[in-house]
């Protein structure tokens, strides 16, 4: 080595204090994807430039036609995915090592919870990997609070939760959560005054003390969401978790929010399926299960509400569902919230419900692996807070 050559090294290496240097992993990681961007942009040239699409200009393309188009490109992207991941098959000879495997998993803790005993008894399989749930009603009944009450048993076991309220945003929902924490009445949080919140803040700085124990939570601030966004989130989330099993469960208020599930060309049915289908492969590709707020519609209130017994008619179904088959389809258990309460106090006078608890009744609709049924909560509206119903129901 000469003389001019040791001494540029020297001069790099008494530099390299002043440079930014990309760690090795990540650069392969960098390289890796450079070239599949490479390879799939040759695949889709390859595409584009076949006879069957340069047949004809493409202003003139039908419906139809652009369809036919961008399912051979989702198809080309498919393919070449699973040509670089592989496809992981599992042989007869493998199967009993896998599952012996999985069964040991379970025996040492590896079984996912609700960690809420009541919605356990309902889903005794919990919220499975690669797999997810609905909570429907209609407005008003108290699907959020659900969701709200569920993702919060799931912060107090231990269990890595992601809480995206594209609908209620990030200060309402907080305001929320600490108002079912603390059981300070809502309004008292969003009209705060500053004699209250002198009283008050010992209990809330407790609250978010509580809250910080618990590193695998969080609440995202995005209101503009689509599918690819999300994944940017679940990988965000996911390099966050501070165990080593990534699993998380992803609450999404409301799941028709996200652009995919409204923002559809042609058929609403087909556009809601295949946006259902892309979140159902998402959740089984980063191993996470989701819970998904739905709302459903009211059928002619007015004409059905004469008396305290004829509420009983507007409890949702599965049919109540918009595109009802294409949302079920995927969703391993579907379970609605209804609020009889809620009803009379909007169409019967006073008299007729003054002693009417607030009861919520949570029936599972559909479960993939067991029998349905349903549990009753008393519902404290105040505080967005939901506990067993013990009296006068059975379930």
């Amino acid at each position: 080595m000469t003389d001019a050559e040791v001494g540029a090294i020297d001069l790099l290496f008494s530099q390299m204090n002043m440079v930014d240097f990309i760690d090795p992993v990540v650069l392969s990681e960098k390289l890796q994807n450079a070239k599949k961007k490479i390879q799939l942009k040759n695949s889709l040239e390859k595409l584009t430039t076949t006879e069957k699409f340069m047949s004809e200009e493409a202003l003139s393309w039908s419906d139809v036609y652009t369809q036919e188009l961008l399912d051979e490109v989702e198809e080309t992207i498919t393919m070449f995915q699973t040509d670089e991941e592989g496809l992981n098959l599992l042989f007869s000879k493998d199967l009993g090592d896998y599952y012996e495997k999985k069964l040991e998993e379970r025996l040492q803790g590896k079984q996912r919870s609700f960690c809420w005993d009541v919605i356990d008894n309902l889903i005794p399989e919990g919220p499975m990997d690669g797999h997810g749930g609905l909570v429907i009603g209609s407005t008003g009944m108290g699907k959020s609070t659900l969701a709200l009450n569920m993702f919060k048993h799931h912060v107090e076991g231990d269990v890595p939760a992601c809480f995206l309220p594209i609908e209620m945003g990030v200060d309402n929902t907080i305001d929320r959560y600490v108002s079912n924490d603390t059981m300070i009445d809502f309004k008292k949080l969003t009209k705060l005054s500053r004699e209250d919140y002198e009283t008050l803040r010992p209990k809330i700085k407790k609250s978010m003390i509580d809250l910080e124990s618990h590193p695998n939570v969080a609440i995202c601030a995005t209101a503009d969401v689509n599918l690819k966004k999300l994944e940017q989130l679940i990988k965000q989330f996911q390099a966050q978790i501070t165990l080593d099993d990534k699993y998380f469960v992803m609450y999404i208020d409301l799941l028709s929010m996200i652009s995919e599930f409204y923002e559809v060309d042609g058929s609403m049915a087909q556009g809601v399926e295949k946006a259902i289908n892309k979140l159902s492969i998402l959740s089984k590709k980063y191993g996470f299960s989701w819970v998904a707020v739905l709302q459903v519609g009211r059928q002619a209130e007015m004409d059905k509400v004469t008396d305290a017994e004829s509420i009983e008619r507007l409890k949702p179904s599965r049919s109540s569902i918009k595109n009802s088959n294409a949302y079920l389809e995927r969703a391993r258990w579907c379970l609605s919230i209804f609020r009889a309460k809620y009803f009379a106090k909007a169409y019967l006078e006073p008299e007729e419900y003054e002693d009417m608890q607030d009861i919520a009744e949570v029936n599972l609709l559909k479960y993939n692996d067991g029998e349905l049924g349903k549990v009753y909560f008393t519902y404290d509206g105040p505080i967005f807070k939901m506990e067993k119903y013990e009296g006068g129901f059975q379930g």
